[in-house]
Formats: structure tokens, C-alpha cells, sequence
């Protein structure tokens, strides 16, 4: 299979080169390199030209007249690429040579819309961290539906099928994770793939992920104190506004469904509008847990209602899982926690 690769460029003259050159060094020699110029003011698009003179591939430049941000950088560089599959390219990482190669493996399963991979997280200088990020512990396919809507992943650890991008990614929902903003990219392509397609998650490090300080998005740390920071920035308010976005997602795939003359996909859209809404009403039932001003025998109340319904159940399964029963449980009886 052809993989292009979106490649979103924004004043990344430091460390342009060595991602460039691995992308030379793949295994599986990319169809062409997409590259989305967001105004850059230093020598990226120098440095870019100068690799498009001596690449193996194809190199296209598209230089933005306005600067749109990293998420809207990305999808409308990919959205111009012309391969089946498509690999979203930050330009301060390293890939691995096999990466390419590895990822469209994958893709032998006609049911699978997206590949995502482990990365060894690095530093400025490339020195492995000792962290890994997604968290994979083995290869496997997650069918439709059947994974966590706000699992953690980063584009750069994406390949993923052209098709997904004909929903156009101006009607995305709100983001999990920028608040006030729309789904960044990523986010963007997974929630269309839960939904229309298999996943398949890679458990081999295809990438270094280089941590430096001015990364757009860095690597999520889930270390003690920033579990306990999410904990006690857990509230009512914050479930409220996590079901609203459900809720949207929704309406999204409602609306989708509706204008669908396929039978097949028109059928994924109404079951991922189905999925949304029923998550969205967890989500609220999940707030009366974290209750303002409410006691601990009303928080248990709600807490043990919301268990009896199944909402616990494993996040393969459409639940939040058995670790957000123990961190409720806490909230509900921890008045300090509320």
C-alpha cells in the first residue's frame, strides 16, 4: 500500500532535518511528502527545499497564507495528499526506519481504518527517557465502538486511511482536551476510526518522541501527582461539560447517518450516534458523584447507581473501567477530594 505523509511545519528549522531524513531512511519509501507551511519566518522551507532536491520521493510545499494552527495545519495538508493511507508528520520527532513499513502491515485487515504505534519518548538530544508512549502491551485490533472516545494518542504515532477525511473536519465537536477549541487532529481521525473502522495498535517502538519544551502537544505524564491533579479537578462541572460533548459527537454522527446513501456506513454512523448518547448520559449520572455540597451518603448513592447499570464495565466494552470505580469511589467518600 501508498502512504503519503502530512508533514505541518511552523518555524522548525532545529530539528527539521533529522525528521526529514528519516523519512528518507524508511523501509517502505513514503508515495510522496505533503508538507503544510504555516508562515514560517526561518530557514524550514529552505531546509525543506534543500531536501526535496535530493529525496527518493516526490516533496509538495504548501505555504499557508495565514497562520491556521497545528490542528487545522494538519488536516488540510493531509486532506491534500493523494495516497490511500496517510501519516501524520511532526517535524521535530525521528521515525524509525520500519515505521512506514510496519504500520501498512496492518492494513492487510480490510476492517482496519487506523494503525497507531509506540514511541520511545526522547529529549532535545534523543536520549531515550525510558518512557514509551501510547501504552501497547501487545499487538491487537480493537473492533468498532469498542475502545475509550478520549483514549490518549498523538498523531505522530498515526497511519491512518484517506477515507476518513471525506467527513469534512470543519464540523468537528469540542475537544476533550483544549477547552474552548474544536478536536485537534488527531483526535479528530480517532474518533472517526472508533466509529467506521477497526484499530490496530502496534506494540514495537516505530518512533522517537521528542520532548523539548515547545512541543504543540508533548507526551501525557500519568505520574502520581498529576493522577491526583486530575482528581481533584474532577467535578460536576467537568462531567456536565464532558457529556455535552457526547452529546455533540452525537449529533455529528447523526447527521451523518442521515445523508449516508451507503447501507453499510449509514448503519456505523447510527451506531456511533447511539454509543455518544448513551455515553453522554453516563457522563451525567457520573457528575452527581462529584456533587457539589452534596454528602457522602448521596455521592455513594449515585456512585452505586451508576455501578448497577453497568457503567463500570471494561472500556473495551463501551464502560469506563474498573479504574474510574476506584477513583469515584474515593471522590465520593473524601469530602477533601470534592
Amino acid at each position: 500500500m501508498q502512504i503519503s505523509v502530512a508533514l505541518a511545519t511552523f518555524d522548525g528549522e532545529r530539528h527539521l532535518e533529522a525528521q526529514l531524513e528519516s523519512l528518507a531512511a524508511q523501509t517502505l519509501v513514503p508515495s510522496e511528502l505533503v508538507v503544510g507551511d504555516d508562515g514560517s519566518t526561518d530557514r524550514t522551507l529552505a531546509i525543506v527545499e534543500a531536501f526535496a532536491a535530493r529525496s527518493p520521493f516526490p516533496v509538495r510545499v504548501l505555504r499557508h497564507e495565514y497562520t491556521a494552527g497545528f490542528a487545522d495545519n494538519f488536516l488540510r495538508t493531509a486532506s491534500s495528499c493523494r495516497s490511500e493511507l496517510i501519516a501524520f508528520c511532526d517535524q521535530d520527532d525521528v521515525w524509525l526506519p520500519a515505521k512506514l513499513e510496519r504500520c501498512a502491515a496492518a492494513f492487510a485487515d480490510p476492517e482496519v481504518v487506523l494503525a497507531i504505534h509506540v514511541s520511545r519518548v526522547v529529549d532535545d538530544a534523543l536520549r531515550d527517557t525510558g518512557a514509551r508512549f501510547p501504552r501497547i502491551d501487545r499487538p491487537h485490533v480493537v473492533a468498532p465502538l469498542a475502545g475509550h472516545p478520549w483514549e490518549r494518542v498523538r498523531g505522530m504515532g498515526m497511519v491512518f486511511s484517506a477515507r476518513l477525511l471525506t467527513v469534512p473536519w470543519s464540523r468537528r465537536p469540542p475537544s476533550h482536551y483544549r477547552p474552548g477549541g474544536v478536536l485537534n487532529h488527531d483526535e479528530w481521525v480517532m474518533l472517526l476510526a472508533q466509529v467506521t473502522g477497526a484499530i490496530a495498535y502496534l506494540d514495537e517502538p516505530l518512533a522517537l518522541y521528542r520532548q523539548h519544551g515547545a512541543n504543540a502537544v508533548g507526551a501525557p505524564s500519568r505520574g502520581a501527582a498529576t493522577r491526583l491533579r486530575e482528581l481533584r479537578g474532577a467535578g460536576s462541572g467537568y462531567y456536565a461539560t464532558r457529556a455535552g460533548q457526547a452529546r455533540e459527537s452525537a449529533a455529528l454522527f447523526g447527521s451523518l447517518a442521515a445523508a449516508e446513501p451507503s447501507v453499510d456506513l449509514r448503519a456505523r454512523y447510527e451506531a456511533g450516534e447511539r454509543y455518544h448518547r448513551a455515553f453522554a448520559s453516563a457522563l451525567e449520572r457520573r457528575g452527581a458523584v462529584y456533587a457539589d455540597g452534596a454528602g457522602v451518603t448521596r455521592r455513594l448513592g449515585a456512585l452505586l447507581s451508576l455501578a448497577g447499570s453497568g457503567a463500570y464495565r471494561a472500556r473495551e466494552r463501551g464502560g469506563f473501567g474498573s479504574r474510574a470505580l476506584v477513583k469515584d469511589a474515593a471522590a465520593s467518600c473524601l469530602r477533601w477530594l470534592r
